[in-house]
């Protein structure tokens, strides 16, 4: 690509190491359950992710020096997504690793994007929303 002046800019990324990381450690996750589904049970594995991102959540709030909610219905809608959002989809998965292999078990999730697209479209076609 040139610049004023003829000089050549390269358009490659100049840093893929953050997202290289980040993708690693999301594709291990799911070694991680099968690992962790030899000597406990899908509920103590949900139990252990849980009590993780919460340890690392607490820290990062600490470090920062946000200050938690006070109000009864913000934690009251913090409770309701958490449930709905990570523990039933930590619970599934879980529990779908003791029958298929971690790959398939990551190869799964990663299509939950195409999915939740074919399935808004067909529900927007056959409402007539489109």
């Amino acid at each position: 690509m040139e610049v004023a002046g003829g000089a050549r800019q390269s358009t490659r990324c100049r840093s893929t190491g953050p997202v290289r990381d980040v993708g690693r450690g999301l594709g291990c996750q799911f070694l991680f359950i099968k690992i962790g589904l030899e000597g406990l049970s899908p509920p103590q594995v949900v139990l252990g992710r849980l009590l993780t991102g919460s340890a690392a959540l607490v820290t990062a709030s600490l470090v920062s020096g946000q200050r938690p909610p006070r109000e009864p219905t913000v934690w009251a809608h913090l409770a309701m997504m958490s449930v709905l959002l990570h523990m039933a989809s930590f619970l599934l998965f879980a529990w779908a690793e003791q029958h298929v292999a971690s790959g398939l078990a990551s190869i799964y999730n990663a299509t939950t994007p195409l999915m939740t697209t074919l399935v808004a479209r067909h529900c927007c076609l056959s409402l007539g929303c489109v």
